[in-house]
């Protein structure tokens, strides 16, 4: 069975004092060594505490995390698939207003993610953001996305 070889609970309580998030973690950890829950469980329970760790141990806030979003986005393939998601999640929001169907709305995240990952596995070759931290990468596309249009980012 999987084990928390690299942090035990007291240690996650330690790196993350005084944000609120030692308890989940802990239980989690706890729980992640009980005989209760199947093996597939507990290596997904693995994954989210190391997960969780990486992305409260690394960046303590956007403004600190922007640039490691934007150093994960400098092939300008990248940039611009990520500009086409973003601008068609536009589109269909758009859409969705206009003709007051709720079906546009299933086109956000499939074109959204869809152009955003194409452009990570194919011509940046990294793993998206969006798979650690997935609210900052949300804020860092929109941010990047206002950055292309202003100019201040090249496509």
């Amino acid at each position: 069975a999987p084990c928390l070889d690299d942090a035990p609970a007291s240690r996650i309580q330690q790196r993350t004092s005084g944000t609120g998030h030692w308890i989940p973690l802990a239980l989690t950890a706890a729980l992640a060594g009980t005989s209760l829950l199947s093996q597939h469980l507990n290596q997904v329970l693995v994954w989210m505490i190391r997960t969780l760790r990486r992305g409260i141990s690394m960046f303590q806030n956007f403004r600190e995390f922007y640039p490691h979003y934007l150093a994960e986005h400098a092939d300008p393939t990248c940039r611009r698939l990520h500009f086409v998601g973003t601008s068609l999640v536009l589109g269909f929001l758009v859409a969705t207003v206009v003709t007051l169907n709720p079906w546009w709305l299933i086109g956000m995240p499939l074109a959204g993610y869809g152009f955003a990952w194409a452009g990570h596995f194919f011509f940046e070759h990294n793993r998206p953001a969006t798979f650690t931290y997935p609210l900052w990468s949300l804020m860092g596309d929109w941010v990047m996305y206002r950055d292309m249009l202003t100019g201040r980012i090249r496509f």
